[in-house]
């Protein structure tokens, strides 16, 4: 039997709006499945929204808690009903009042949608955390992205946070990067 090759991908509008849509959220699961591998101790996920990526890192051994915090309470409750556990929890706050000591603090895609992004660094201090993970987009979004209000670059990230030292950086897919800031000592 003599297989069909087709010589061009036949599809419709909405199969690849759908498609699209599948690998951007592939790509977000991705960084959260990415540094996971790196988080110790206590983690806080600032911004966890609907509680997936929380949950990925809390699957790590080394983490020993977990805690998602999101402003909104949707996301919350969707977060509590179907990803929490005994290791992960999560809680409706702002970044600007949670106040609790965790180890390791996971920013993803987060600072851009803040129009004051050193309240990351206020939240940091007060929590007395020791390595942060934080993503912003690689490229311009401002233009085109609403809730974006402002664009990064390394340089931007690291003045943020004057207390930390630059230890790695990851750049995923040419569209976000991916660092990883220590306490300086």
């Amino acid at each position: 039997m003599k297989s069909k090759v087709r010589e061009r991908i036949m599809i419709t509008l909405d199969q690849l709006n759908d498609i699209e849509i599948d690998i951007l959220n592939r790509r977000h699961i991705e960084r959260y499945a990415m540094i996971r591998q790196w988080c110790y101790g206590k983690v806080l996920d600032i911004s966890s929204g609907c509680g997936y990526g929380t949950n990925l890192i809390g699957r790590n051994p080394d983490v020993e808690y977990i805690k998602g915090v999101d402003i909104n309470k949707e996301a919350i409750n969707w977060a509590k009903k179907y990803f929490e556990n005994h290791k992960c929890q999560f809680e409706q706050n702002s970044i600007e009042k949670f106040n609790e000591i965790y180890n390791v603090l996971v920013c993803i895609e987060t600072v851009e949608h803040l129009k004051n992004p050193k309240i990351i660094n206020d939240l940091c201090e007060r929590c007395n955390i020791q390595t942060i993970f934080i993503s912003y987009p690689s490229k311009k979004t401002t233009h085109y992205n609403k809730f974006h209000y402002n664009d990064f670059n390394d340089s931007d990230i690291i003045k943020i946070f004057s207390n930390y030292s630059l230890k790695d950086s990851i750049d995923l897919h040419r569209e976000v990067r991916i660092l990883k800031l220590i306490r300086n000592v």
